[in-house]
């Protein structure tokens, strides 16, 4: 992980920061109440019980008894704060990350399978919860504890510690090599998840494409491939989590046992008392607690550290938007596109082409498929930047404006229509606030959408996901009750003659005519029979305007 990654997470806790100095310290405090119960155990076992003294044993067991107590609710309390803080920077983490989407070009979301990227957005950002819950939970006391018995018990016999350090080199070395493996483990099963979410996502993308063919056998063939794959990578890892977990265990128990055998020669040859022995071996199990929780959260630790580095690349290395601009203008609908030039690729989808849109006039672009029609839409909609060229919207050049502005005062009835998974009402108000009952049923006589009024449940009615309960015509015109609720400045149909007829679109751009002020509208089209009573016809062919 790079420590620009590391930085800018560190940076999502700063607004948290007083509560989570306030979580550390009780974090600490906890660890503390830990480390003079050696030195008490010591004091019960050499002076106490042999001297009989009963008032002396009570008090050294009600303060170790006092101090347990005491560590317990401060750890229930350190928990519940940095939890809240934990919490707090994963919720800003996960929505900059979705707010990340919509900066960027739409070149990168539809350059990336939309699996992945709810695996980085979701899976990612878990992760690195549980993550980083385990360096707070673990490994900050765990490493005050160390430290702290670890100097009681050099003070209480240098020998025993030094055994019981020397055995730190090994732990290293062993946690190193394996923490290594494991990184890699985990890197192989991310992947593998991938893979998988993506072949199911697309599985029910095109559910009826398969069911029509009969490829259910071999899409389960295919996933039975992938599940096989992640099974696998999912045994991988949990193995390698287990030989990492049981060689720091295994480590610390022949420390412990190594200190025990030496401790014990120590006092048959009277070197040592018995209470010197078992405090120093009590003070070892406070800390083998801790270094074995610590064992047992480093993978969750790697799991999140690789996913912060993945989930940090899709905040700072994507592309960024077309347009940066940050004027708004009250568009009036008069739209320029000049000489643009433009391609996805190394061969142009435009070349040269020019256009005006006026308000209250209605413009249609037609050509064939794969001249560039839907091309010269997204460049209207801002995008896409043209290699050449410019677009302005009252006469204002699009690097200038505040495109999300901007779009707020178009209207777009997409080739492909897009319906949430929703009541009527909610699709057509989408994106609009303070619309009425009066706003919508006026949008729905421009689309010529009476059916909805014999829909089971009128406006409320569920349209399924995508619009599946409903007809190709009548997605199309609860699409254009979308588009024309909020009066836009320009209109944009593009292929409405897919769900439309000729008689039925013209009604459509008839109603259209009657708001104030009225739109510009631009239809774009495959088909000439749908061109009579429009302003202006222009003819595109293998991206360039042959007529009009």
């Amino acid at each position: 992980m790079s420590w620009a990654a590391f930085r800018r997470y560190i940076a999502l806790y700063r607004p948290s920061r007083g509560r989570l100095a306030w979580g550390v310290l009780l974090s600490i405090l906890n660890a503390l109440t830990l480390i003079p119960i050696p030195i008490f155990v010591r004091q019960a076992i050499d002076e106490a019980i042999p001297a009989r003294d009963i008032n002396l044993l009570l008090t050294i067991g009600t303060t170790i008894l006092g101090l347990t107590l005491v560590g317990a609710g401060l750890s229930l309390w350190g928990g519940y704060v940095t939890a809240a803080v934990v919490r707090d920077a994963i919720k800003r983490l996960r929505q900059d990350a979705v707010e990340k989407l919509f900066l960027v070009s739409r070149r990168y979301v539809t350059s990336q399978e939309p699996s992945v990227l709810h695996d980085q957005i979701v899976q990612e950002s878990g992760r690195i919860d549980r993550g980083t819950k385990a360096v707070f939970d673990t490994y900050l006391p765990g490493f005050v504890i160390v430290i702290g018995i670890g100097a009681v018990l050099v003070r209480m016999n240098p020998i025993l510690a030094a055994i019981t350090l020397g055995f730190g080199p090994a732990i290293m070395i062993s946690g190193r090599f394996l923490g290594r493996a494991l990184r890699s483990r985990v890197r192989h099963q991310h992947r593998m998840f991938e893979r998988f979410s993506r072949d199911v996502l697309r599985i029910l993308r095109t559910m009826d494409l398969i069911r029509t063919h009969g490829a259910e056998e071999i899409e389960m063939e295919g996933i039975a491939v992938r599940a096989a794959e992640l099974e696998e990578a999912g045994v991988q890892q949990s193995v390698w989590n287990k030989a990492y977990s049981l060689s720091q265990t295994t480590l610390l128990a022949l420390a412990g046992a190594t200190v025990l055998i030496v401790g014990g020669i120590f006092v048959a040859q009277d070197k040592l008392s018995l209470g010197d022995l078992i405090s120093f071996y009590a003070g070892f199990a406070l800390m083998r607690g801790p270094l074995g929780g610590i064992a047992l959260r480093v993978p969750a630790v790697i799991e999140g550290v690789t996913s912060l580095t993945h989930l940090d690349a899709l905040l700072t290395e994507v592309d960024a938007r077309p347009y940066q601009g940050t004027t708004a203008i009250d568009f009036t609908g008069h739209l320029r596109v000049v000489d643009v030039t433009f391609g996805y690729g190394d061969e142009p989808v435009l070349d040269g082409v020019s256009l005006e849109l006026h308000p209250g006039s209605v413009t249609a672009i037609t050509g064939p498929n794969g001249s560039g029609k839907s091309t010269l839409v997204s460049l209207m909609l801002g995008f896409y930047r043209p290699t050449r060229g410019e677009i302005l919207a009252d006469s204002v050049p699009y690097p200038e404006l505040d495109m999300i502005s901007l779009r707020k005062m178009m209207g777009v009835v997409p080739q492909h229509t897009l319906l949430l998974h929703g009541s009527v009402a909610e699709n057509i108000t989408y994106g609009r606030i303070g619309l009425t009952h009066d706003d919508i049923d006026r949008a729905l006589k421009i689309a010529e959408a009476s059916f909805v009024a014999d829909l089971p449940d009128g406006l409320d009615t569920d349209v399924g996901d995508e619009g599946v309960f409903l007809s190709g015509g009548q997605r199309q015109r609860i699409a254009i009750a979308r588009a024309v609720i909020h009066r836009p400045s320009i209109l944009i149909l593009d292929e409405p003659t897919n769900h439309l007829d000729r008689d039925a679109l013209h009604a459509v751009i008839n109603n259209i005519a009657t708001l104030q002020p009225r739109p510009a509208v631009l239809l774009i089209t495959h088909n000439p029979g749908v061109l009579s009573g429009v302003d202006a016809v222009i003819e595109l062919k293998d991206g360039r305007i042959v007529s009009g």
